[in-house]
């Protein structure tokens, strides 16, 4: 994929674009949203109606009717807050969207990775354009230290510097993953560099670290069957190997979640105030 040659122009013109039918897509969420409630009114008046009709039936005996209502409410309440949330969120984004300069950026990251394009995706906004080349880390499959996932890191982004893609990218961004002894304890964490190609700027950031149980890391070690810890615990649990991040925290977090938070700090850290990140 080649990021293309846009005019000024054209580029407000997309950028205009693409706010206009964020903010009409999230018009429309927020219609449904109140559809969707109403009916909800609606259709629990009809259900738990306790009038005279005599084409009702009469409320079961005991506490079953109350608990039934009551369960129902729970659960209408649950969904409620799922969307609110989810609402909550476009509506950052869009915040976001709308203070950010017209002008869209044009990012390398350092791996053709679909897990780490899309972490450095929901870094930014839709307006900006991220591509991925592959770019050899020079390290082994699974770094053991923290120096050896900076040393991953820094030759992924070396060999990414040295791509045509990087002389029409504005930033480019290079992630290594690694196992860190942190005392007794072992965890998994990924190191981001990102550079300013035009500035010649230099940031470095990390993730947060997900630990790893030290059987999986005897396991790796007197096997030569898995080339990564993360394929040992795929292979006892049924998980994914690329990400076990959700299996260890009860799926409370992915891999790409916290990659997306490491690219996030390096930038802010790599430009000026003037420039804004977000």
């Amino acid at each position: 994929m080649d990021f293309g040659e846009k005019s000024k122009e054209e580029e407000k013109a997309l950028a205009k674009t693409a706010r206009e039918k964020y903010a009409s897509d999230l018009d429309n969420q927020v219609r449904e949203q109140a559809r969707v409630q109403e009916k909800l009114r609606v259709d629990n008046e009809k259900r738990y109606d306790l009038g005279t009709s005599r084409n009702q039936l009469p409320p079961p005996t005991g506490n079953v009717w109350k608990e039934m209502r009551a369960a129902q409410t729970e659960i209408v309440k649950a969904k409620a807050n799922a969307y609110q949330d989810a609402l909550d969120n476009q509506i950052e984004d869009l915040r976001r969207i709308r203070a950010t300069p017209l002008t869209s950026r044009r990012l390398l990251v350092a791996s053709v990775s679909e897990l780490k394009l899309r972490a450095v995706r929901d870094a930014f906004t839709p307006m900006d354009d991220v591509v991925g080349v592959d770019a050899a880390s020079g390290v082994d499959s699974q770094p053991i230290g923290l120096d050896e996932t900076f040393a991953g890191a820094r030759g992924r982004l070396d060999a990414a510097l040295r791509s045509e893609l990087a002389r029409k990218a504005s930033v480019v961004i290079a992630i290594e993953s690694g196992i860190v002894q942190v005392g007794g304890a072992y965890v998994d964490m990924s190191v981001v560099l990102a550079k300013d190609v035009k500035g010649g700027r230099e940031a470095t950031a990390t993730s947060a670290g997900v630990q790893i149980p030290s059987s999986y890391i005897d396991q790796w070690r007197n096997s030569e069957k898995w080339a990564t810890v993360g394929e040992v615990i795929a292979a006892e649990v049924n998980c994914n190997k690329v990400d076990p991040h959700q299996y260890l925290t009860q799926k409370h977090f992915e891999r790409a979640t916290l990659i997306t938070e490491a690219v996030r700090v390096a930038c802010s850290t790599l430009w000026s105030k003037n420039e804004r990140f977000l």
